[in-house]
């Protein structure tokens, strides 16, 4: 890749990451106020975890390559190494443990979602 082409692709990564990790967090807020009234047990919070990292990574991947307009699968790689890497360290903090098997599929759960929406976004017509 070019740096001239880097240096386009940076706005809309800019502006697809922040919708991704807005959406995220609004995801969480929503998924913490469901588990506090329904006293659900404190096993759904992983699952729900992934659930919304992948539903943010997805925004961020589709509205980062549909305002890119090429190069799908890249920009949503992007998105998806930023969200794996958000994922890894939060999680290395809260739990202490680096890696295990869940943290690895959660993160490539992530990673694939972000590569799916860069690609939707890219051929996504309107």
């Amino acid at each position: 890749m070019k740096i001239k082409e880097l240096k386009q692709m940076l706005t809309p990564l800019t502006i697809g990451l922040l919708a991704g990790t807005f959406v995220l967090f609004c995801l969480f807020v929503i998924i913490s106020l469901l588990i506090l009234q329904l006293n659900l047990s404190i096993k759904f919070v992983g699952p729900m975890a992934t659930i919304c990292g992948g539903v943010g990574s997805f925004i961020s991947g589709y509205i980062s390559s549909r305002l890119f307009g090429r190069k799908g699968l890249i920009v949503g790689a992007i998105c998806g190494a930023f969200f794996g890497a958000l994922v890894f360290a939060l999680t290395a903090v809260s739990t202490g443990i680096l890696i295990s098997f869940s943290e690895a599929t959660k993160i490539l759960i992530i990673f694939a979602s972000a590569c799916f929406g860069g690609i939707f976004g890219v051929n996504s017509r309107g």
